[in-house]
C-alpha cells in the first residue's frame, strides 16, 4: 500500500462541515476505494470516478525516501 486517504464530500452551501464519504487505499498496480453510496456500500476501483477532497492520512515510508 502507497497510501491511505480519507474521503471527503463537502455537500450542499452555507459552511456544512466535510461529509466522511469513505477511505481509499492507493496501490502500487492500483486504486480500491470503500464509499458511502447511501442504502448500500460502493466500491471504486477508478479514481479519477471520485468527485470528493482526497486526504493523505498515511504514506508508504519508502515511497517519501524515493
Amino acid at each position: 500500500m502507497e497510501e491511505l486517504e480519507i474521503l471527503q464530500s463537502s455537500e450542499g452551501k452555507g459552511g456544512h462541515a466535510p461529509v466522511l464519504y469513505g477511505i481509499g487505499f492507493q496501490f502500487e498496480d492500483g486504486y480500491f476505494a470503500i464509499c458511502n453510496g447511501l442504502d448500500q456500500n460502493e466500491i471504486v476501483t477508478n479514481i479519477d470516478e471520485l468527485s470528493v477532497n482526497r486526504t493523505v492520512i498515511r504514506e508508504n515510508p519508502a515511497k517519501r525516501s524515493s
